[in-house]
C-alpha cells in the first residue's frame, strides 16, 4: 500500500499536478513503511527520496535537503559508504536542488558523484548514467561552458542511441 501511494504522488508530481496531495500521499506512505519495517529499513530511504522530489516541486529545499540526508544515512548504514549505488539516486537529487538554488557548482559536484557511480556500477550507455550527463550538459550551459555543454549533450545522444540498438 505505503508503495501505491508513493507512486501516486510522485505520478501527480511529475504531470504537474497537486502537489500538496502528493506530499500527503507521500507522507502516508511513509508512516506505513516506518510502522511496518521502521525508519531505518531502506524502503523508508526509498520514500524519503520520494518526498524530496515532492519537495523540490514545492521549493521547500530545507525539507528536501533534509529528506535526501536522512535516506543517505539509511542506505550508508545498510550497504557502507563505498561503492553504494543507492547513494547515485540521491546525488541526482542533491544536484537537482543545488540547480534549482542557482548553485551550479554544487549541481555539478553532486551530478559527477552521481556519474561516477553509475559508470562504475553499470557503463556509459546505461539509462541513469545518460540521464546524469544531460544534467551536466544544462549545467554546464548554464555556467556559459558551452564547450563541455555541446560534449556532454553529444555523448549522452551518442549513448542514447547505443543503448536504443541494443535493446
Amino acid at each position: 500500500m505505503a508503495n501505491s501511494l508513493s507512486k501516486q504522488g510522485l505520478i501527480l508530481v511529475y504531470q504537474g499536478g497537486n502537489n500538496a496531495k502528493a506530499e500527503r500521499l507521500i507522507r502516508e506512505a511513509l508512516s506505513i513503511t516506518e510502522k511496518k519495517l521502521g525508519n531505518r529499513n531502506p524502503k523508508y530511504a526509498e520514500e524519503l527520496k520520494s518526498l524530496a522530489v515532492v519537495s523540490i516541486a514545492q521549493k521547500k529545499y530545507d525539507d528536501a535537503f533534509n529528506a535526501l540526508e536522512l535516506a543517505e544515512k539509511i542506505w550508508v548504514a545498510k550497504a557502507g559508504k563505498r561503492n553504494n549505488i543507492n547513494a547515485a539516486e540521491i546525488y541526482i537529487l542533491t544536484g537537482d536542488l543545488f540547480y534549482h538554488q542557482y548553485n551550479y557548482a554544487k549541481a555539478e559536484e553532486y551530478y559527477n558523484k552521481a556519474s561516477r557511480l553509475y559508470k562504475k556500477f553499470f557503463n556509459d550507455q546505461h539509462p541513469d548514467y545518460v540521464n546524469v550527463i544531460s544534467k551536466l550538459s544544462k549545467v554546464y550551459y548554464m555556467q556559459g561552458n558551452t564547450r563541455d555543454a555541446e560534449d556532454k549533450i553529444n555523448e549522452a545522444i551518442d549513448s542514447y542511441n547505443i543503448y536504443i540498438k541494443t535493446l
